[in-house]
């Protein structure tokens, strides 16, 4: 790892990462008002993407720090999940998008508190591993970039397409897939069930990623599989990963 005084340092750039998570926060407000709106004009999909947007939001902004966001996302999730009240997901949702802009309009210290080193170079316990890993939200993708190849040492591969991970999976293997569970195009088991289809992906190690748990969205995980939560502190998710490639291995 280099040491060039010049490179921002790993705390640094996860600090510039949650800003940028912050700054995204008004679209996401903006996208969960719209939906709200439309849930309470009588329009039934809107439940369906109120639970996606606070789902996806649940992950980001406590990977992030914002435990309190996380929670009051999750609930909404939740609620919209189920036969509730129309009315009261639309003010549950209403009260989570005053909280983004709640937080979003906060003011952020110019230069990141000084903290003890996240990892050193020789704790990168995922060098000499391939991973492959699967999310639709940009900010966590980066996270698990700097997460797996900066701090874990990994040859990894960190995309948003699904079907760009079915055409890797047909020319090479990897040591784990981390799957997003919940994307726009395909849910995390119809990709895993595609890709055991593919050349290198039939016997291959996977493990889901999500804010939700397997009995929140009423799924049976697949055999061999792992279940990963977010939101997810770095060091947690690479602790979780050397679980999974050395059961693999043995």
């Amino acid at each position: 790892m280099s040491d060039d005084p010049s490179r921002p340092s790993l705390e640094e750039r996860l600090a510039k990462l949650r800003a940028r998570m912050e700054d995204g926060l008004p679209t996401r407000a903006a996208e969960l008002r719209a939906a709200a709106d439309r849930l309470a004009s009588g329009d039934s999909r809107a439940r369906e993407d109120i639970r996606r947007a606070a789902h996806r939001l649940r992950g980001t902004a406590g990977s992030h720090g914002h435990d309190a966001l996380s929670t009051e996302a999750g609930e909404v999730e939740l609620l919209a999940s189920r036969d509730d009240d129309c009315a009261r997901v639309v003010a549950r949702t209403l009260a989570l998008v005053a909280s983004i802009r709640r937080i979003a309009n906060e003011s952020r210290p110019v230069a990141p508190v000084a903290a003890p080193p996240l990892v050193t170079p020789s704790a990168r316990p995922l060098v000499g591993r391939s991973v492959l890993a699967l999310d639709d939200d940009a900010p966590t993708r980066r996270l698990l970039e700097l997460t797996l190849v900066t701090m874990g040492g990994a040859d990894a591969r960190v995309i948003e397409a699904p079907d760009e991970a079915l055409v890797l999976l047909d020319h090479r293997a990897f040591d784990v897939i981390i799957v997003d569970a919940m994307m726009p195009t395909l849910t995390g088991l119809e990709l895993v069930a595609a890709a055991r289809h593919r050349a290198h992906g039939a016997n291959g190690v996977f493990a889901f990623l999500s804010a939700a748990t397997p009995e929140e969205l009423g799924w049976t995980i697949p055999p061999g599989a792992s279940w990963l939560r977010k939101p997810f502190r770095p060091r947690e998710l690479l602790d979780a990963l050397v679980r999974i490639v050395g059961g693999a291995a043995r």
